[in-house]
């Protein structure tokens, strides 16, 4: 290696009286020394990105984690992505099941989902073994995921469970039950005409 002439150049301008052995001994020592620091900085520093607030995501074997500014590890490098875009908590995948975690390391949601989007918003639609549902960015979940599809209009959301469909708000409670093949409704009137077993119906709605 390179360092190791720069070495024994160093050491026999300042050394030339010791004995050989020795000098050769404190070489060795010296090569060692560099090797495990050189060996140490790949594994934790490797792939380095700064983030924000002093945290460093790094890289090592593929997998992805965090250290801080020191170089101590604050999440283990475990996850195949880690993304801290949108502040101090982020979306992690880990076996291929999407989670969310923040800064420090605490895990906020668990990896256990096929994909989370919070799309700007503190509440995020979560698909879990193929169901949707609503989860927010403090890990409660507020619907479960159990309907085929939820759609919002502002704060109520036309669901889908059982290939049929229903009303529901942001706060989880059901409005109107998934017995319906369709349902129109508007936030400004009271009317939501719906259609059961082929029949059409009015349902009056107190918002």
């Amino acid at each position: 290696m390179m360092y190791v002439s720069i070495l024994k150049r160093i050491v026999h301008l300042m050394f030339n009286k010791i004995n050989p052995v020795m000098k050769n001994l404190f070489i060795l020592s010296l090569v060692v020394l560099m090797s495990c620091v050189s060996t140490y900085g790949q594994k934790v520093y490797g792939n380095k990105k700064k983030i924000h607030n002093g945290y460093y995501l790094t890289k090592v074997d593929g997998k992805i984690g965090s250290t801080d500014s020191i170089g101590n590890i604050i999440i283990p490098n475990e996850y195949e992505s880690l993304d801290f875009s949108r502040g101090s908590s982020g979306l992690s995948v880990k076996n291929g099941k999407v989670g969310l975690i923040d800064l420090s390391g605490r895990v906020i949601i668990p990896n256990e989902y096929e994909s989370i989007d919070f799309n700007g918003s503190s509440f995020g639609q979560s698909v879990k073994d193929g169901k949707v549902g609503i989860i927010d960015q403090t890990g409660t979940v507020i619907i479960p995921n159990e309907y085929e599809s939820i759609s919002f209009n502002g704060s109520i959301g036309k669901s889908i469970k059982d290939g049929k469909m229903g009303l529901i708000n942001l706060q989880g409670k059901v409005l109107i039950p998934n017995l319906y093949e369709s349902i129109d409704y508007k936030l400004n009137r009271d009317s939501v005409f719906v259609v059961k077993d082929g029949v059409n119906e009015v349902i009056l709605m107190d918002w």
